[in-house]
């Protein structure tokens, strides 16, 4: 049977090593994850010739089936194989009122030693007090793909390209999150593509992310918020880009606005007597996110430098709405006032 863990590199090891678990439950908001795990499941488990025998898939959407169906199947027998597998898939589209998932808690108390049972549940997570994932954590494994933060990519980028097979320049780790963001299928998807020109080469360097990787991700103005306070010159630039594609994602009230609101932060940060993200949170009253992207502007920025942009942001406010003579265009407006905050 696989040791219980809840980490991805480890469960992969284990499946790959034929030691399976009674049941996988594998859910949360992060489907790269967990579609990985569940086709190499497919992959492992049986081979092709023994799928035709003893796997047996129930998808939501595809027919109607109950609880009872699912533990039937999970209580025969195998046919050709010396186990079978029951998959039970995306549990988050079954209609609640004729599906519940805690009647499967009668065959999890008792499960059959020749049979994997995996359930996948994508978009959420299902809920901590729930039976279901208080008796799949005691016999079987349990993976919670949680959604990456973009402010989490560099710890995570670096192993997760690892899995991968390919390790990346420091450089070429800025540029992959900056164009691409926390997107694991695309991030993976990429990787594949950079393979086919680097001639056996392992590691991903700047050149190749710039020649062979497109700029196509969504940004946002609490993304900006985070390159300003890092001042990273790149990243704001290809934000300033996508907002002048897309107006509507970067209005620009809306930019002054929530940038306003970040230096104003950043210089109730100075004065905060424990300059840690606790603190911050604390004595500021914002989110875990916020806290972090405020202590890296005060990093990136003195007191006096943020003062000066709080009055950049008010001049540039009295612009927009044509006061002070502005005529200036909204994309040519940004340009000038990213410039002005970092410089």
């Amino acid at each position: 049977m696989a040791k219980k863990t809840d980490n991805f590199q480890q469960i992969k090891e284990q499946i790959e090593a034929r030691q399976f678990a009674p049941v996988y439950l594998l859910h949360g908001e992060e489907a790269f994850f967990i579609d990985q795990l569940t086709n190499l499941l497919l992959d492992t488990v049986l081979t092709e010739d023994e799928k035709d025998f003893d796997l047996v898939q129930f998808y939501s959407g595809a027919g109607e089936f109950s609880s009872s169906d699912v533990i039937s199947s999970c209580r025969r027998f195998p046919m050709v194989a010396e186990k079978q597998l029951v998959m039970l898939r995306e549990v988050q589209a079954l209609d609640k009122r004729s599906f519940k998932l805690d009647d499967l808690c009668l065959y999890l108390k008792q499960p059959s030693p020749s049979t994997v049972l995996v359930i996948t549940c994508k978009t959420v997570a299902i809920s901590g007090t729930s039976e279901l994932l208080r008796l799949c954590k005691k016999i079987g494994v349990v993976y919670q793909s949680d959604k990456v933060r973009d402010y989490e990519l560099p710890r995570i980028l670096p192993s997760f390209l690892k899995t991968l097979g390919v390790t990346a320049e420091p450089k070429a780790i800025d540029m992959l999150q900056n164009y691409i963001g926390a997107d694991f299928s695309r991030l993976s998807h990429e990787v594949d593509k950079l393979r086919l020109t680097m001639q056996g080469r392992t590691q991903i360097t700047e050149q190749d992310v710039a020649d062979h990787v497109g700029i196509s991700r969504e940004f946002n103005v609490y993304e900006l918020s985070e390159a300003l306070a890092r001042r990273d010159a790149l990243r704001v630039e290809n934000i300033r880009l996508y907002f002048t594609r897309n107006p509507k994602a970067g209005a620009i009230p809306m930019v002054i606005s929530t940038l306003f609101t970040l230096f104003q932060n950043m210089m109730l940060g100075f004065y905060c007597s424990d300059r840690t993200i606790n603190g911050i949170m604390k004595e500021i009253g914002c989110s875990y996110p916020q806290a972090k992207t405020v202590l890296d502007g005060m990093r990136c920025y003195n007191a006096r430098t943020t003062m000066r942009n709080i009055s950049i942001l008010r001049e540039f406010d009295a612009r927009s709405k044509g006061g002070r003579g502005g005529t200036t265009p909204d994309p040519d407006l940004m340009q000038e006032l990213f410039y002005q905050l970092m410089h």
